[in-house]
């Protein structure tokens, strides 16, 4: 049976509690207890100081993570907006559905982190060119916006 004095099984309890959904019995099966261990002895090994600071050290590195994948993401897209702004404003249908969606899923991202979320407005019954085209021109708004909002690294 591991020792949770030992630094290796106190790293090994926190990367499995972290990554397979926080399940306490799990973690300490994964590393080697035995189930009967796991089933009365986990919140002993988790309330382990050693424990507790290393799932608080993942759970940082997590969150920086998050935080750029967050950032390369929004970038990612405010360069697709970009590219398809041209062929949205010339009228192509396909061009202002895929900004659409884009800017959707940029208001998703933005809800996800805590940011203040932007309302999109989809209430269009009979999508049109035209329709489609004085909503695009009426959300253009939304990638200033996204680019005013603090992305995580900056408050660092």
């Amino acid at each position: 049976m591991p020792s949770i004095k030992d630094q290796s099984t106190v790293e090994a309890v926190a990367r499995e509690f972290t990554s397979n959904g926080r399940n306490k019995e799990n973690a300490l099966k994964s590393v080697g207890y035995s189930k009967n261990y796991a089933e009365h002895r986990a919140d002993c090994v988790l309330s382990n100081v050693g424990v507790k600071q290393a799932i608080a050290r993942i759970d940082a590195k997590s969150e920086q993570k998050l935080e750029f994948d967050r950032d390369i993401a929004i970038k990612e897209h405010n360069a697709d907006l970009l590219r398809l702004q041209p062929k949205a404003e010339s009228g192509d249908v396909l061009a202002i559905r895929a900004r659409t969606a884009i800017l959707h899923e940029l208001a998703s991202i933005s809800s996800l982190h805590g940011q203040q979320p932007i309302k999109i407005e989809t209430d269009v019954k009979h999508s049109t060119a035209a329709n489609e085209q004085a909503l695009l021109r009426k959300r253009m708004g939304l990638l200033e916006r996204m680019g005013q909002q603090a992305s995580g690294i900056e408050r660092n």
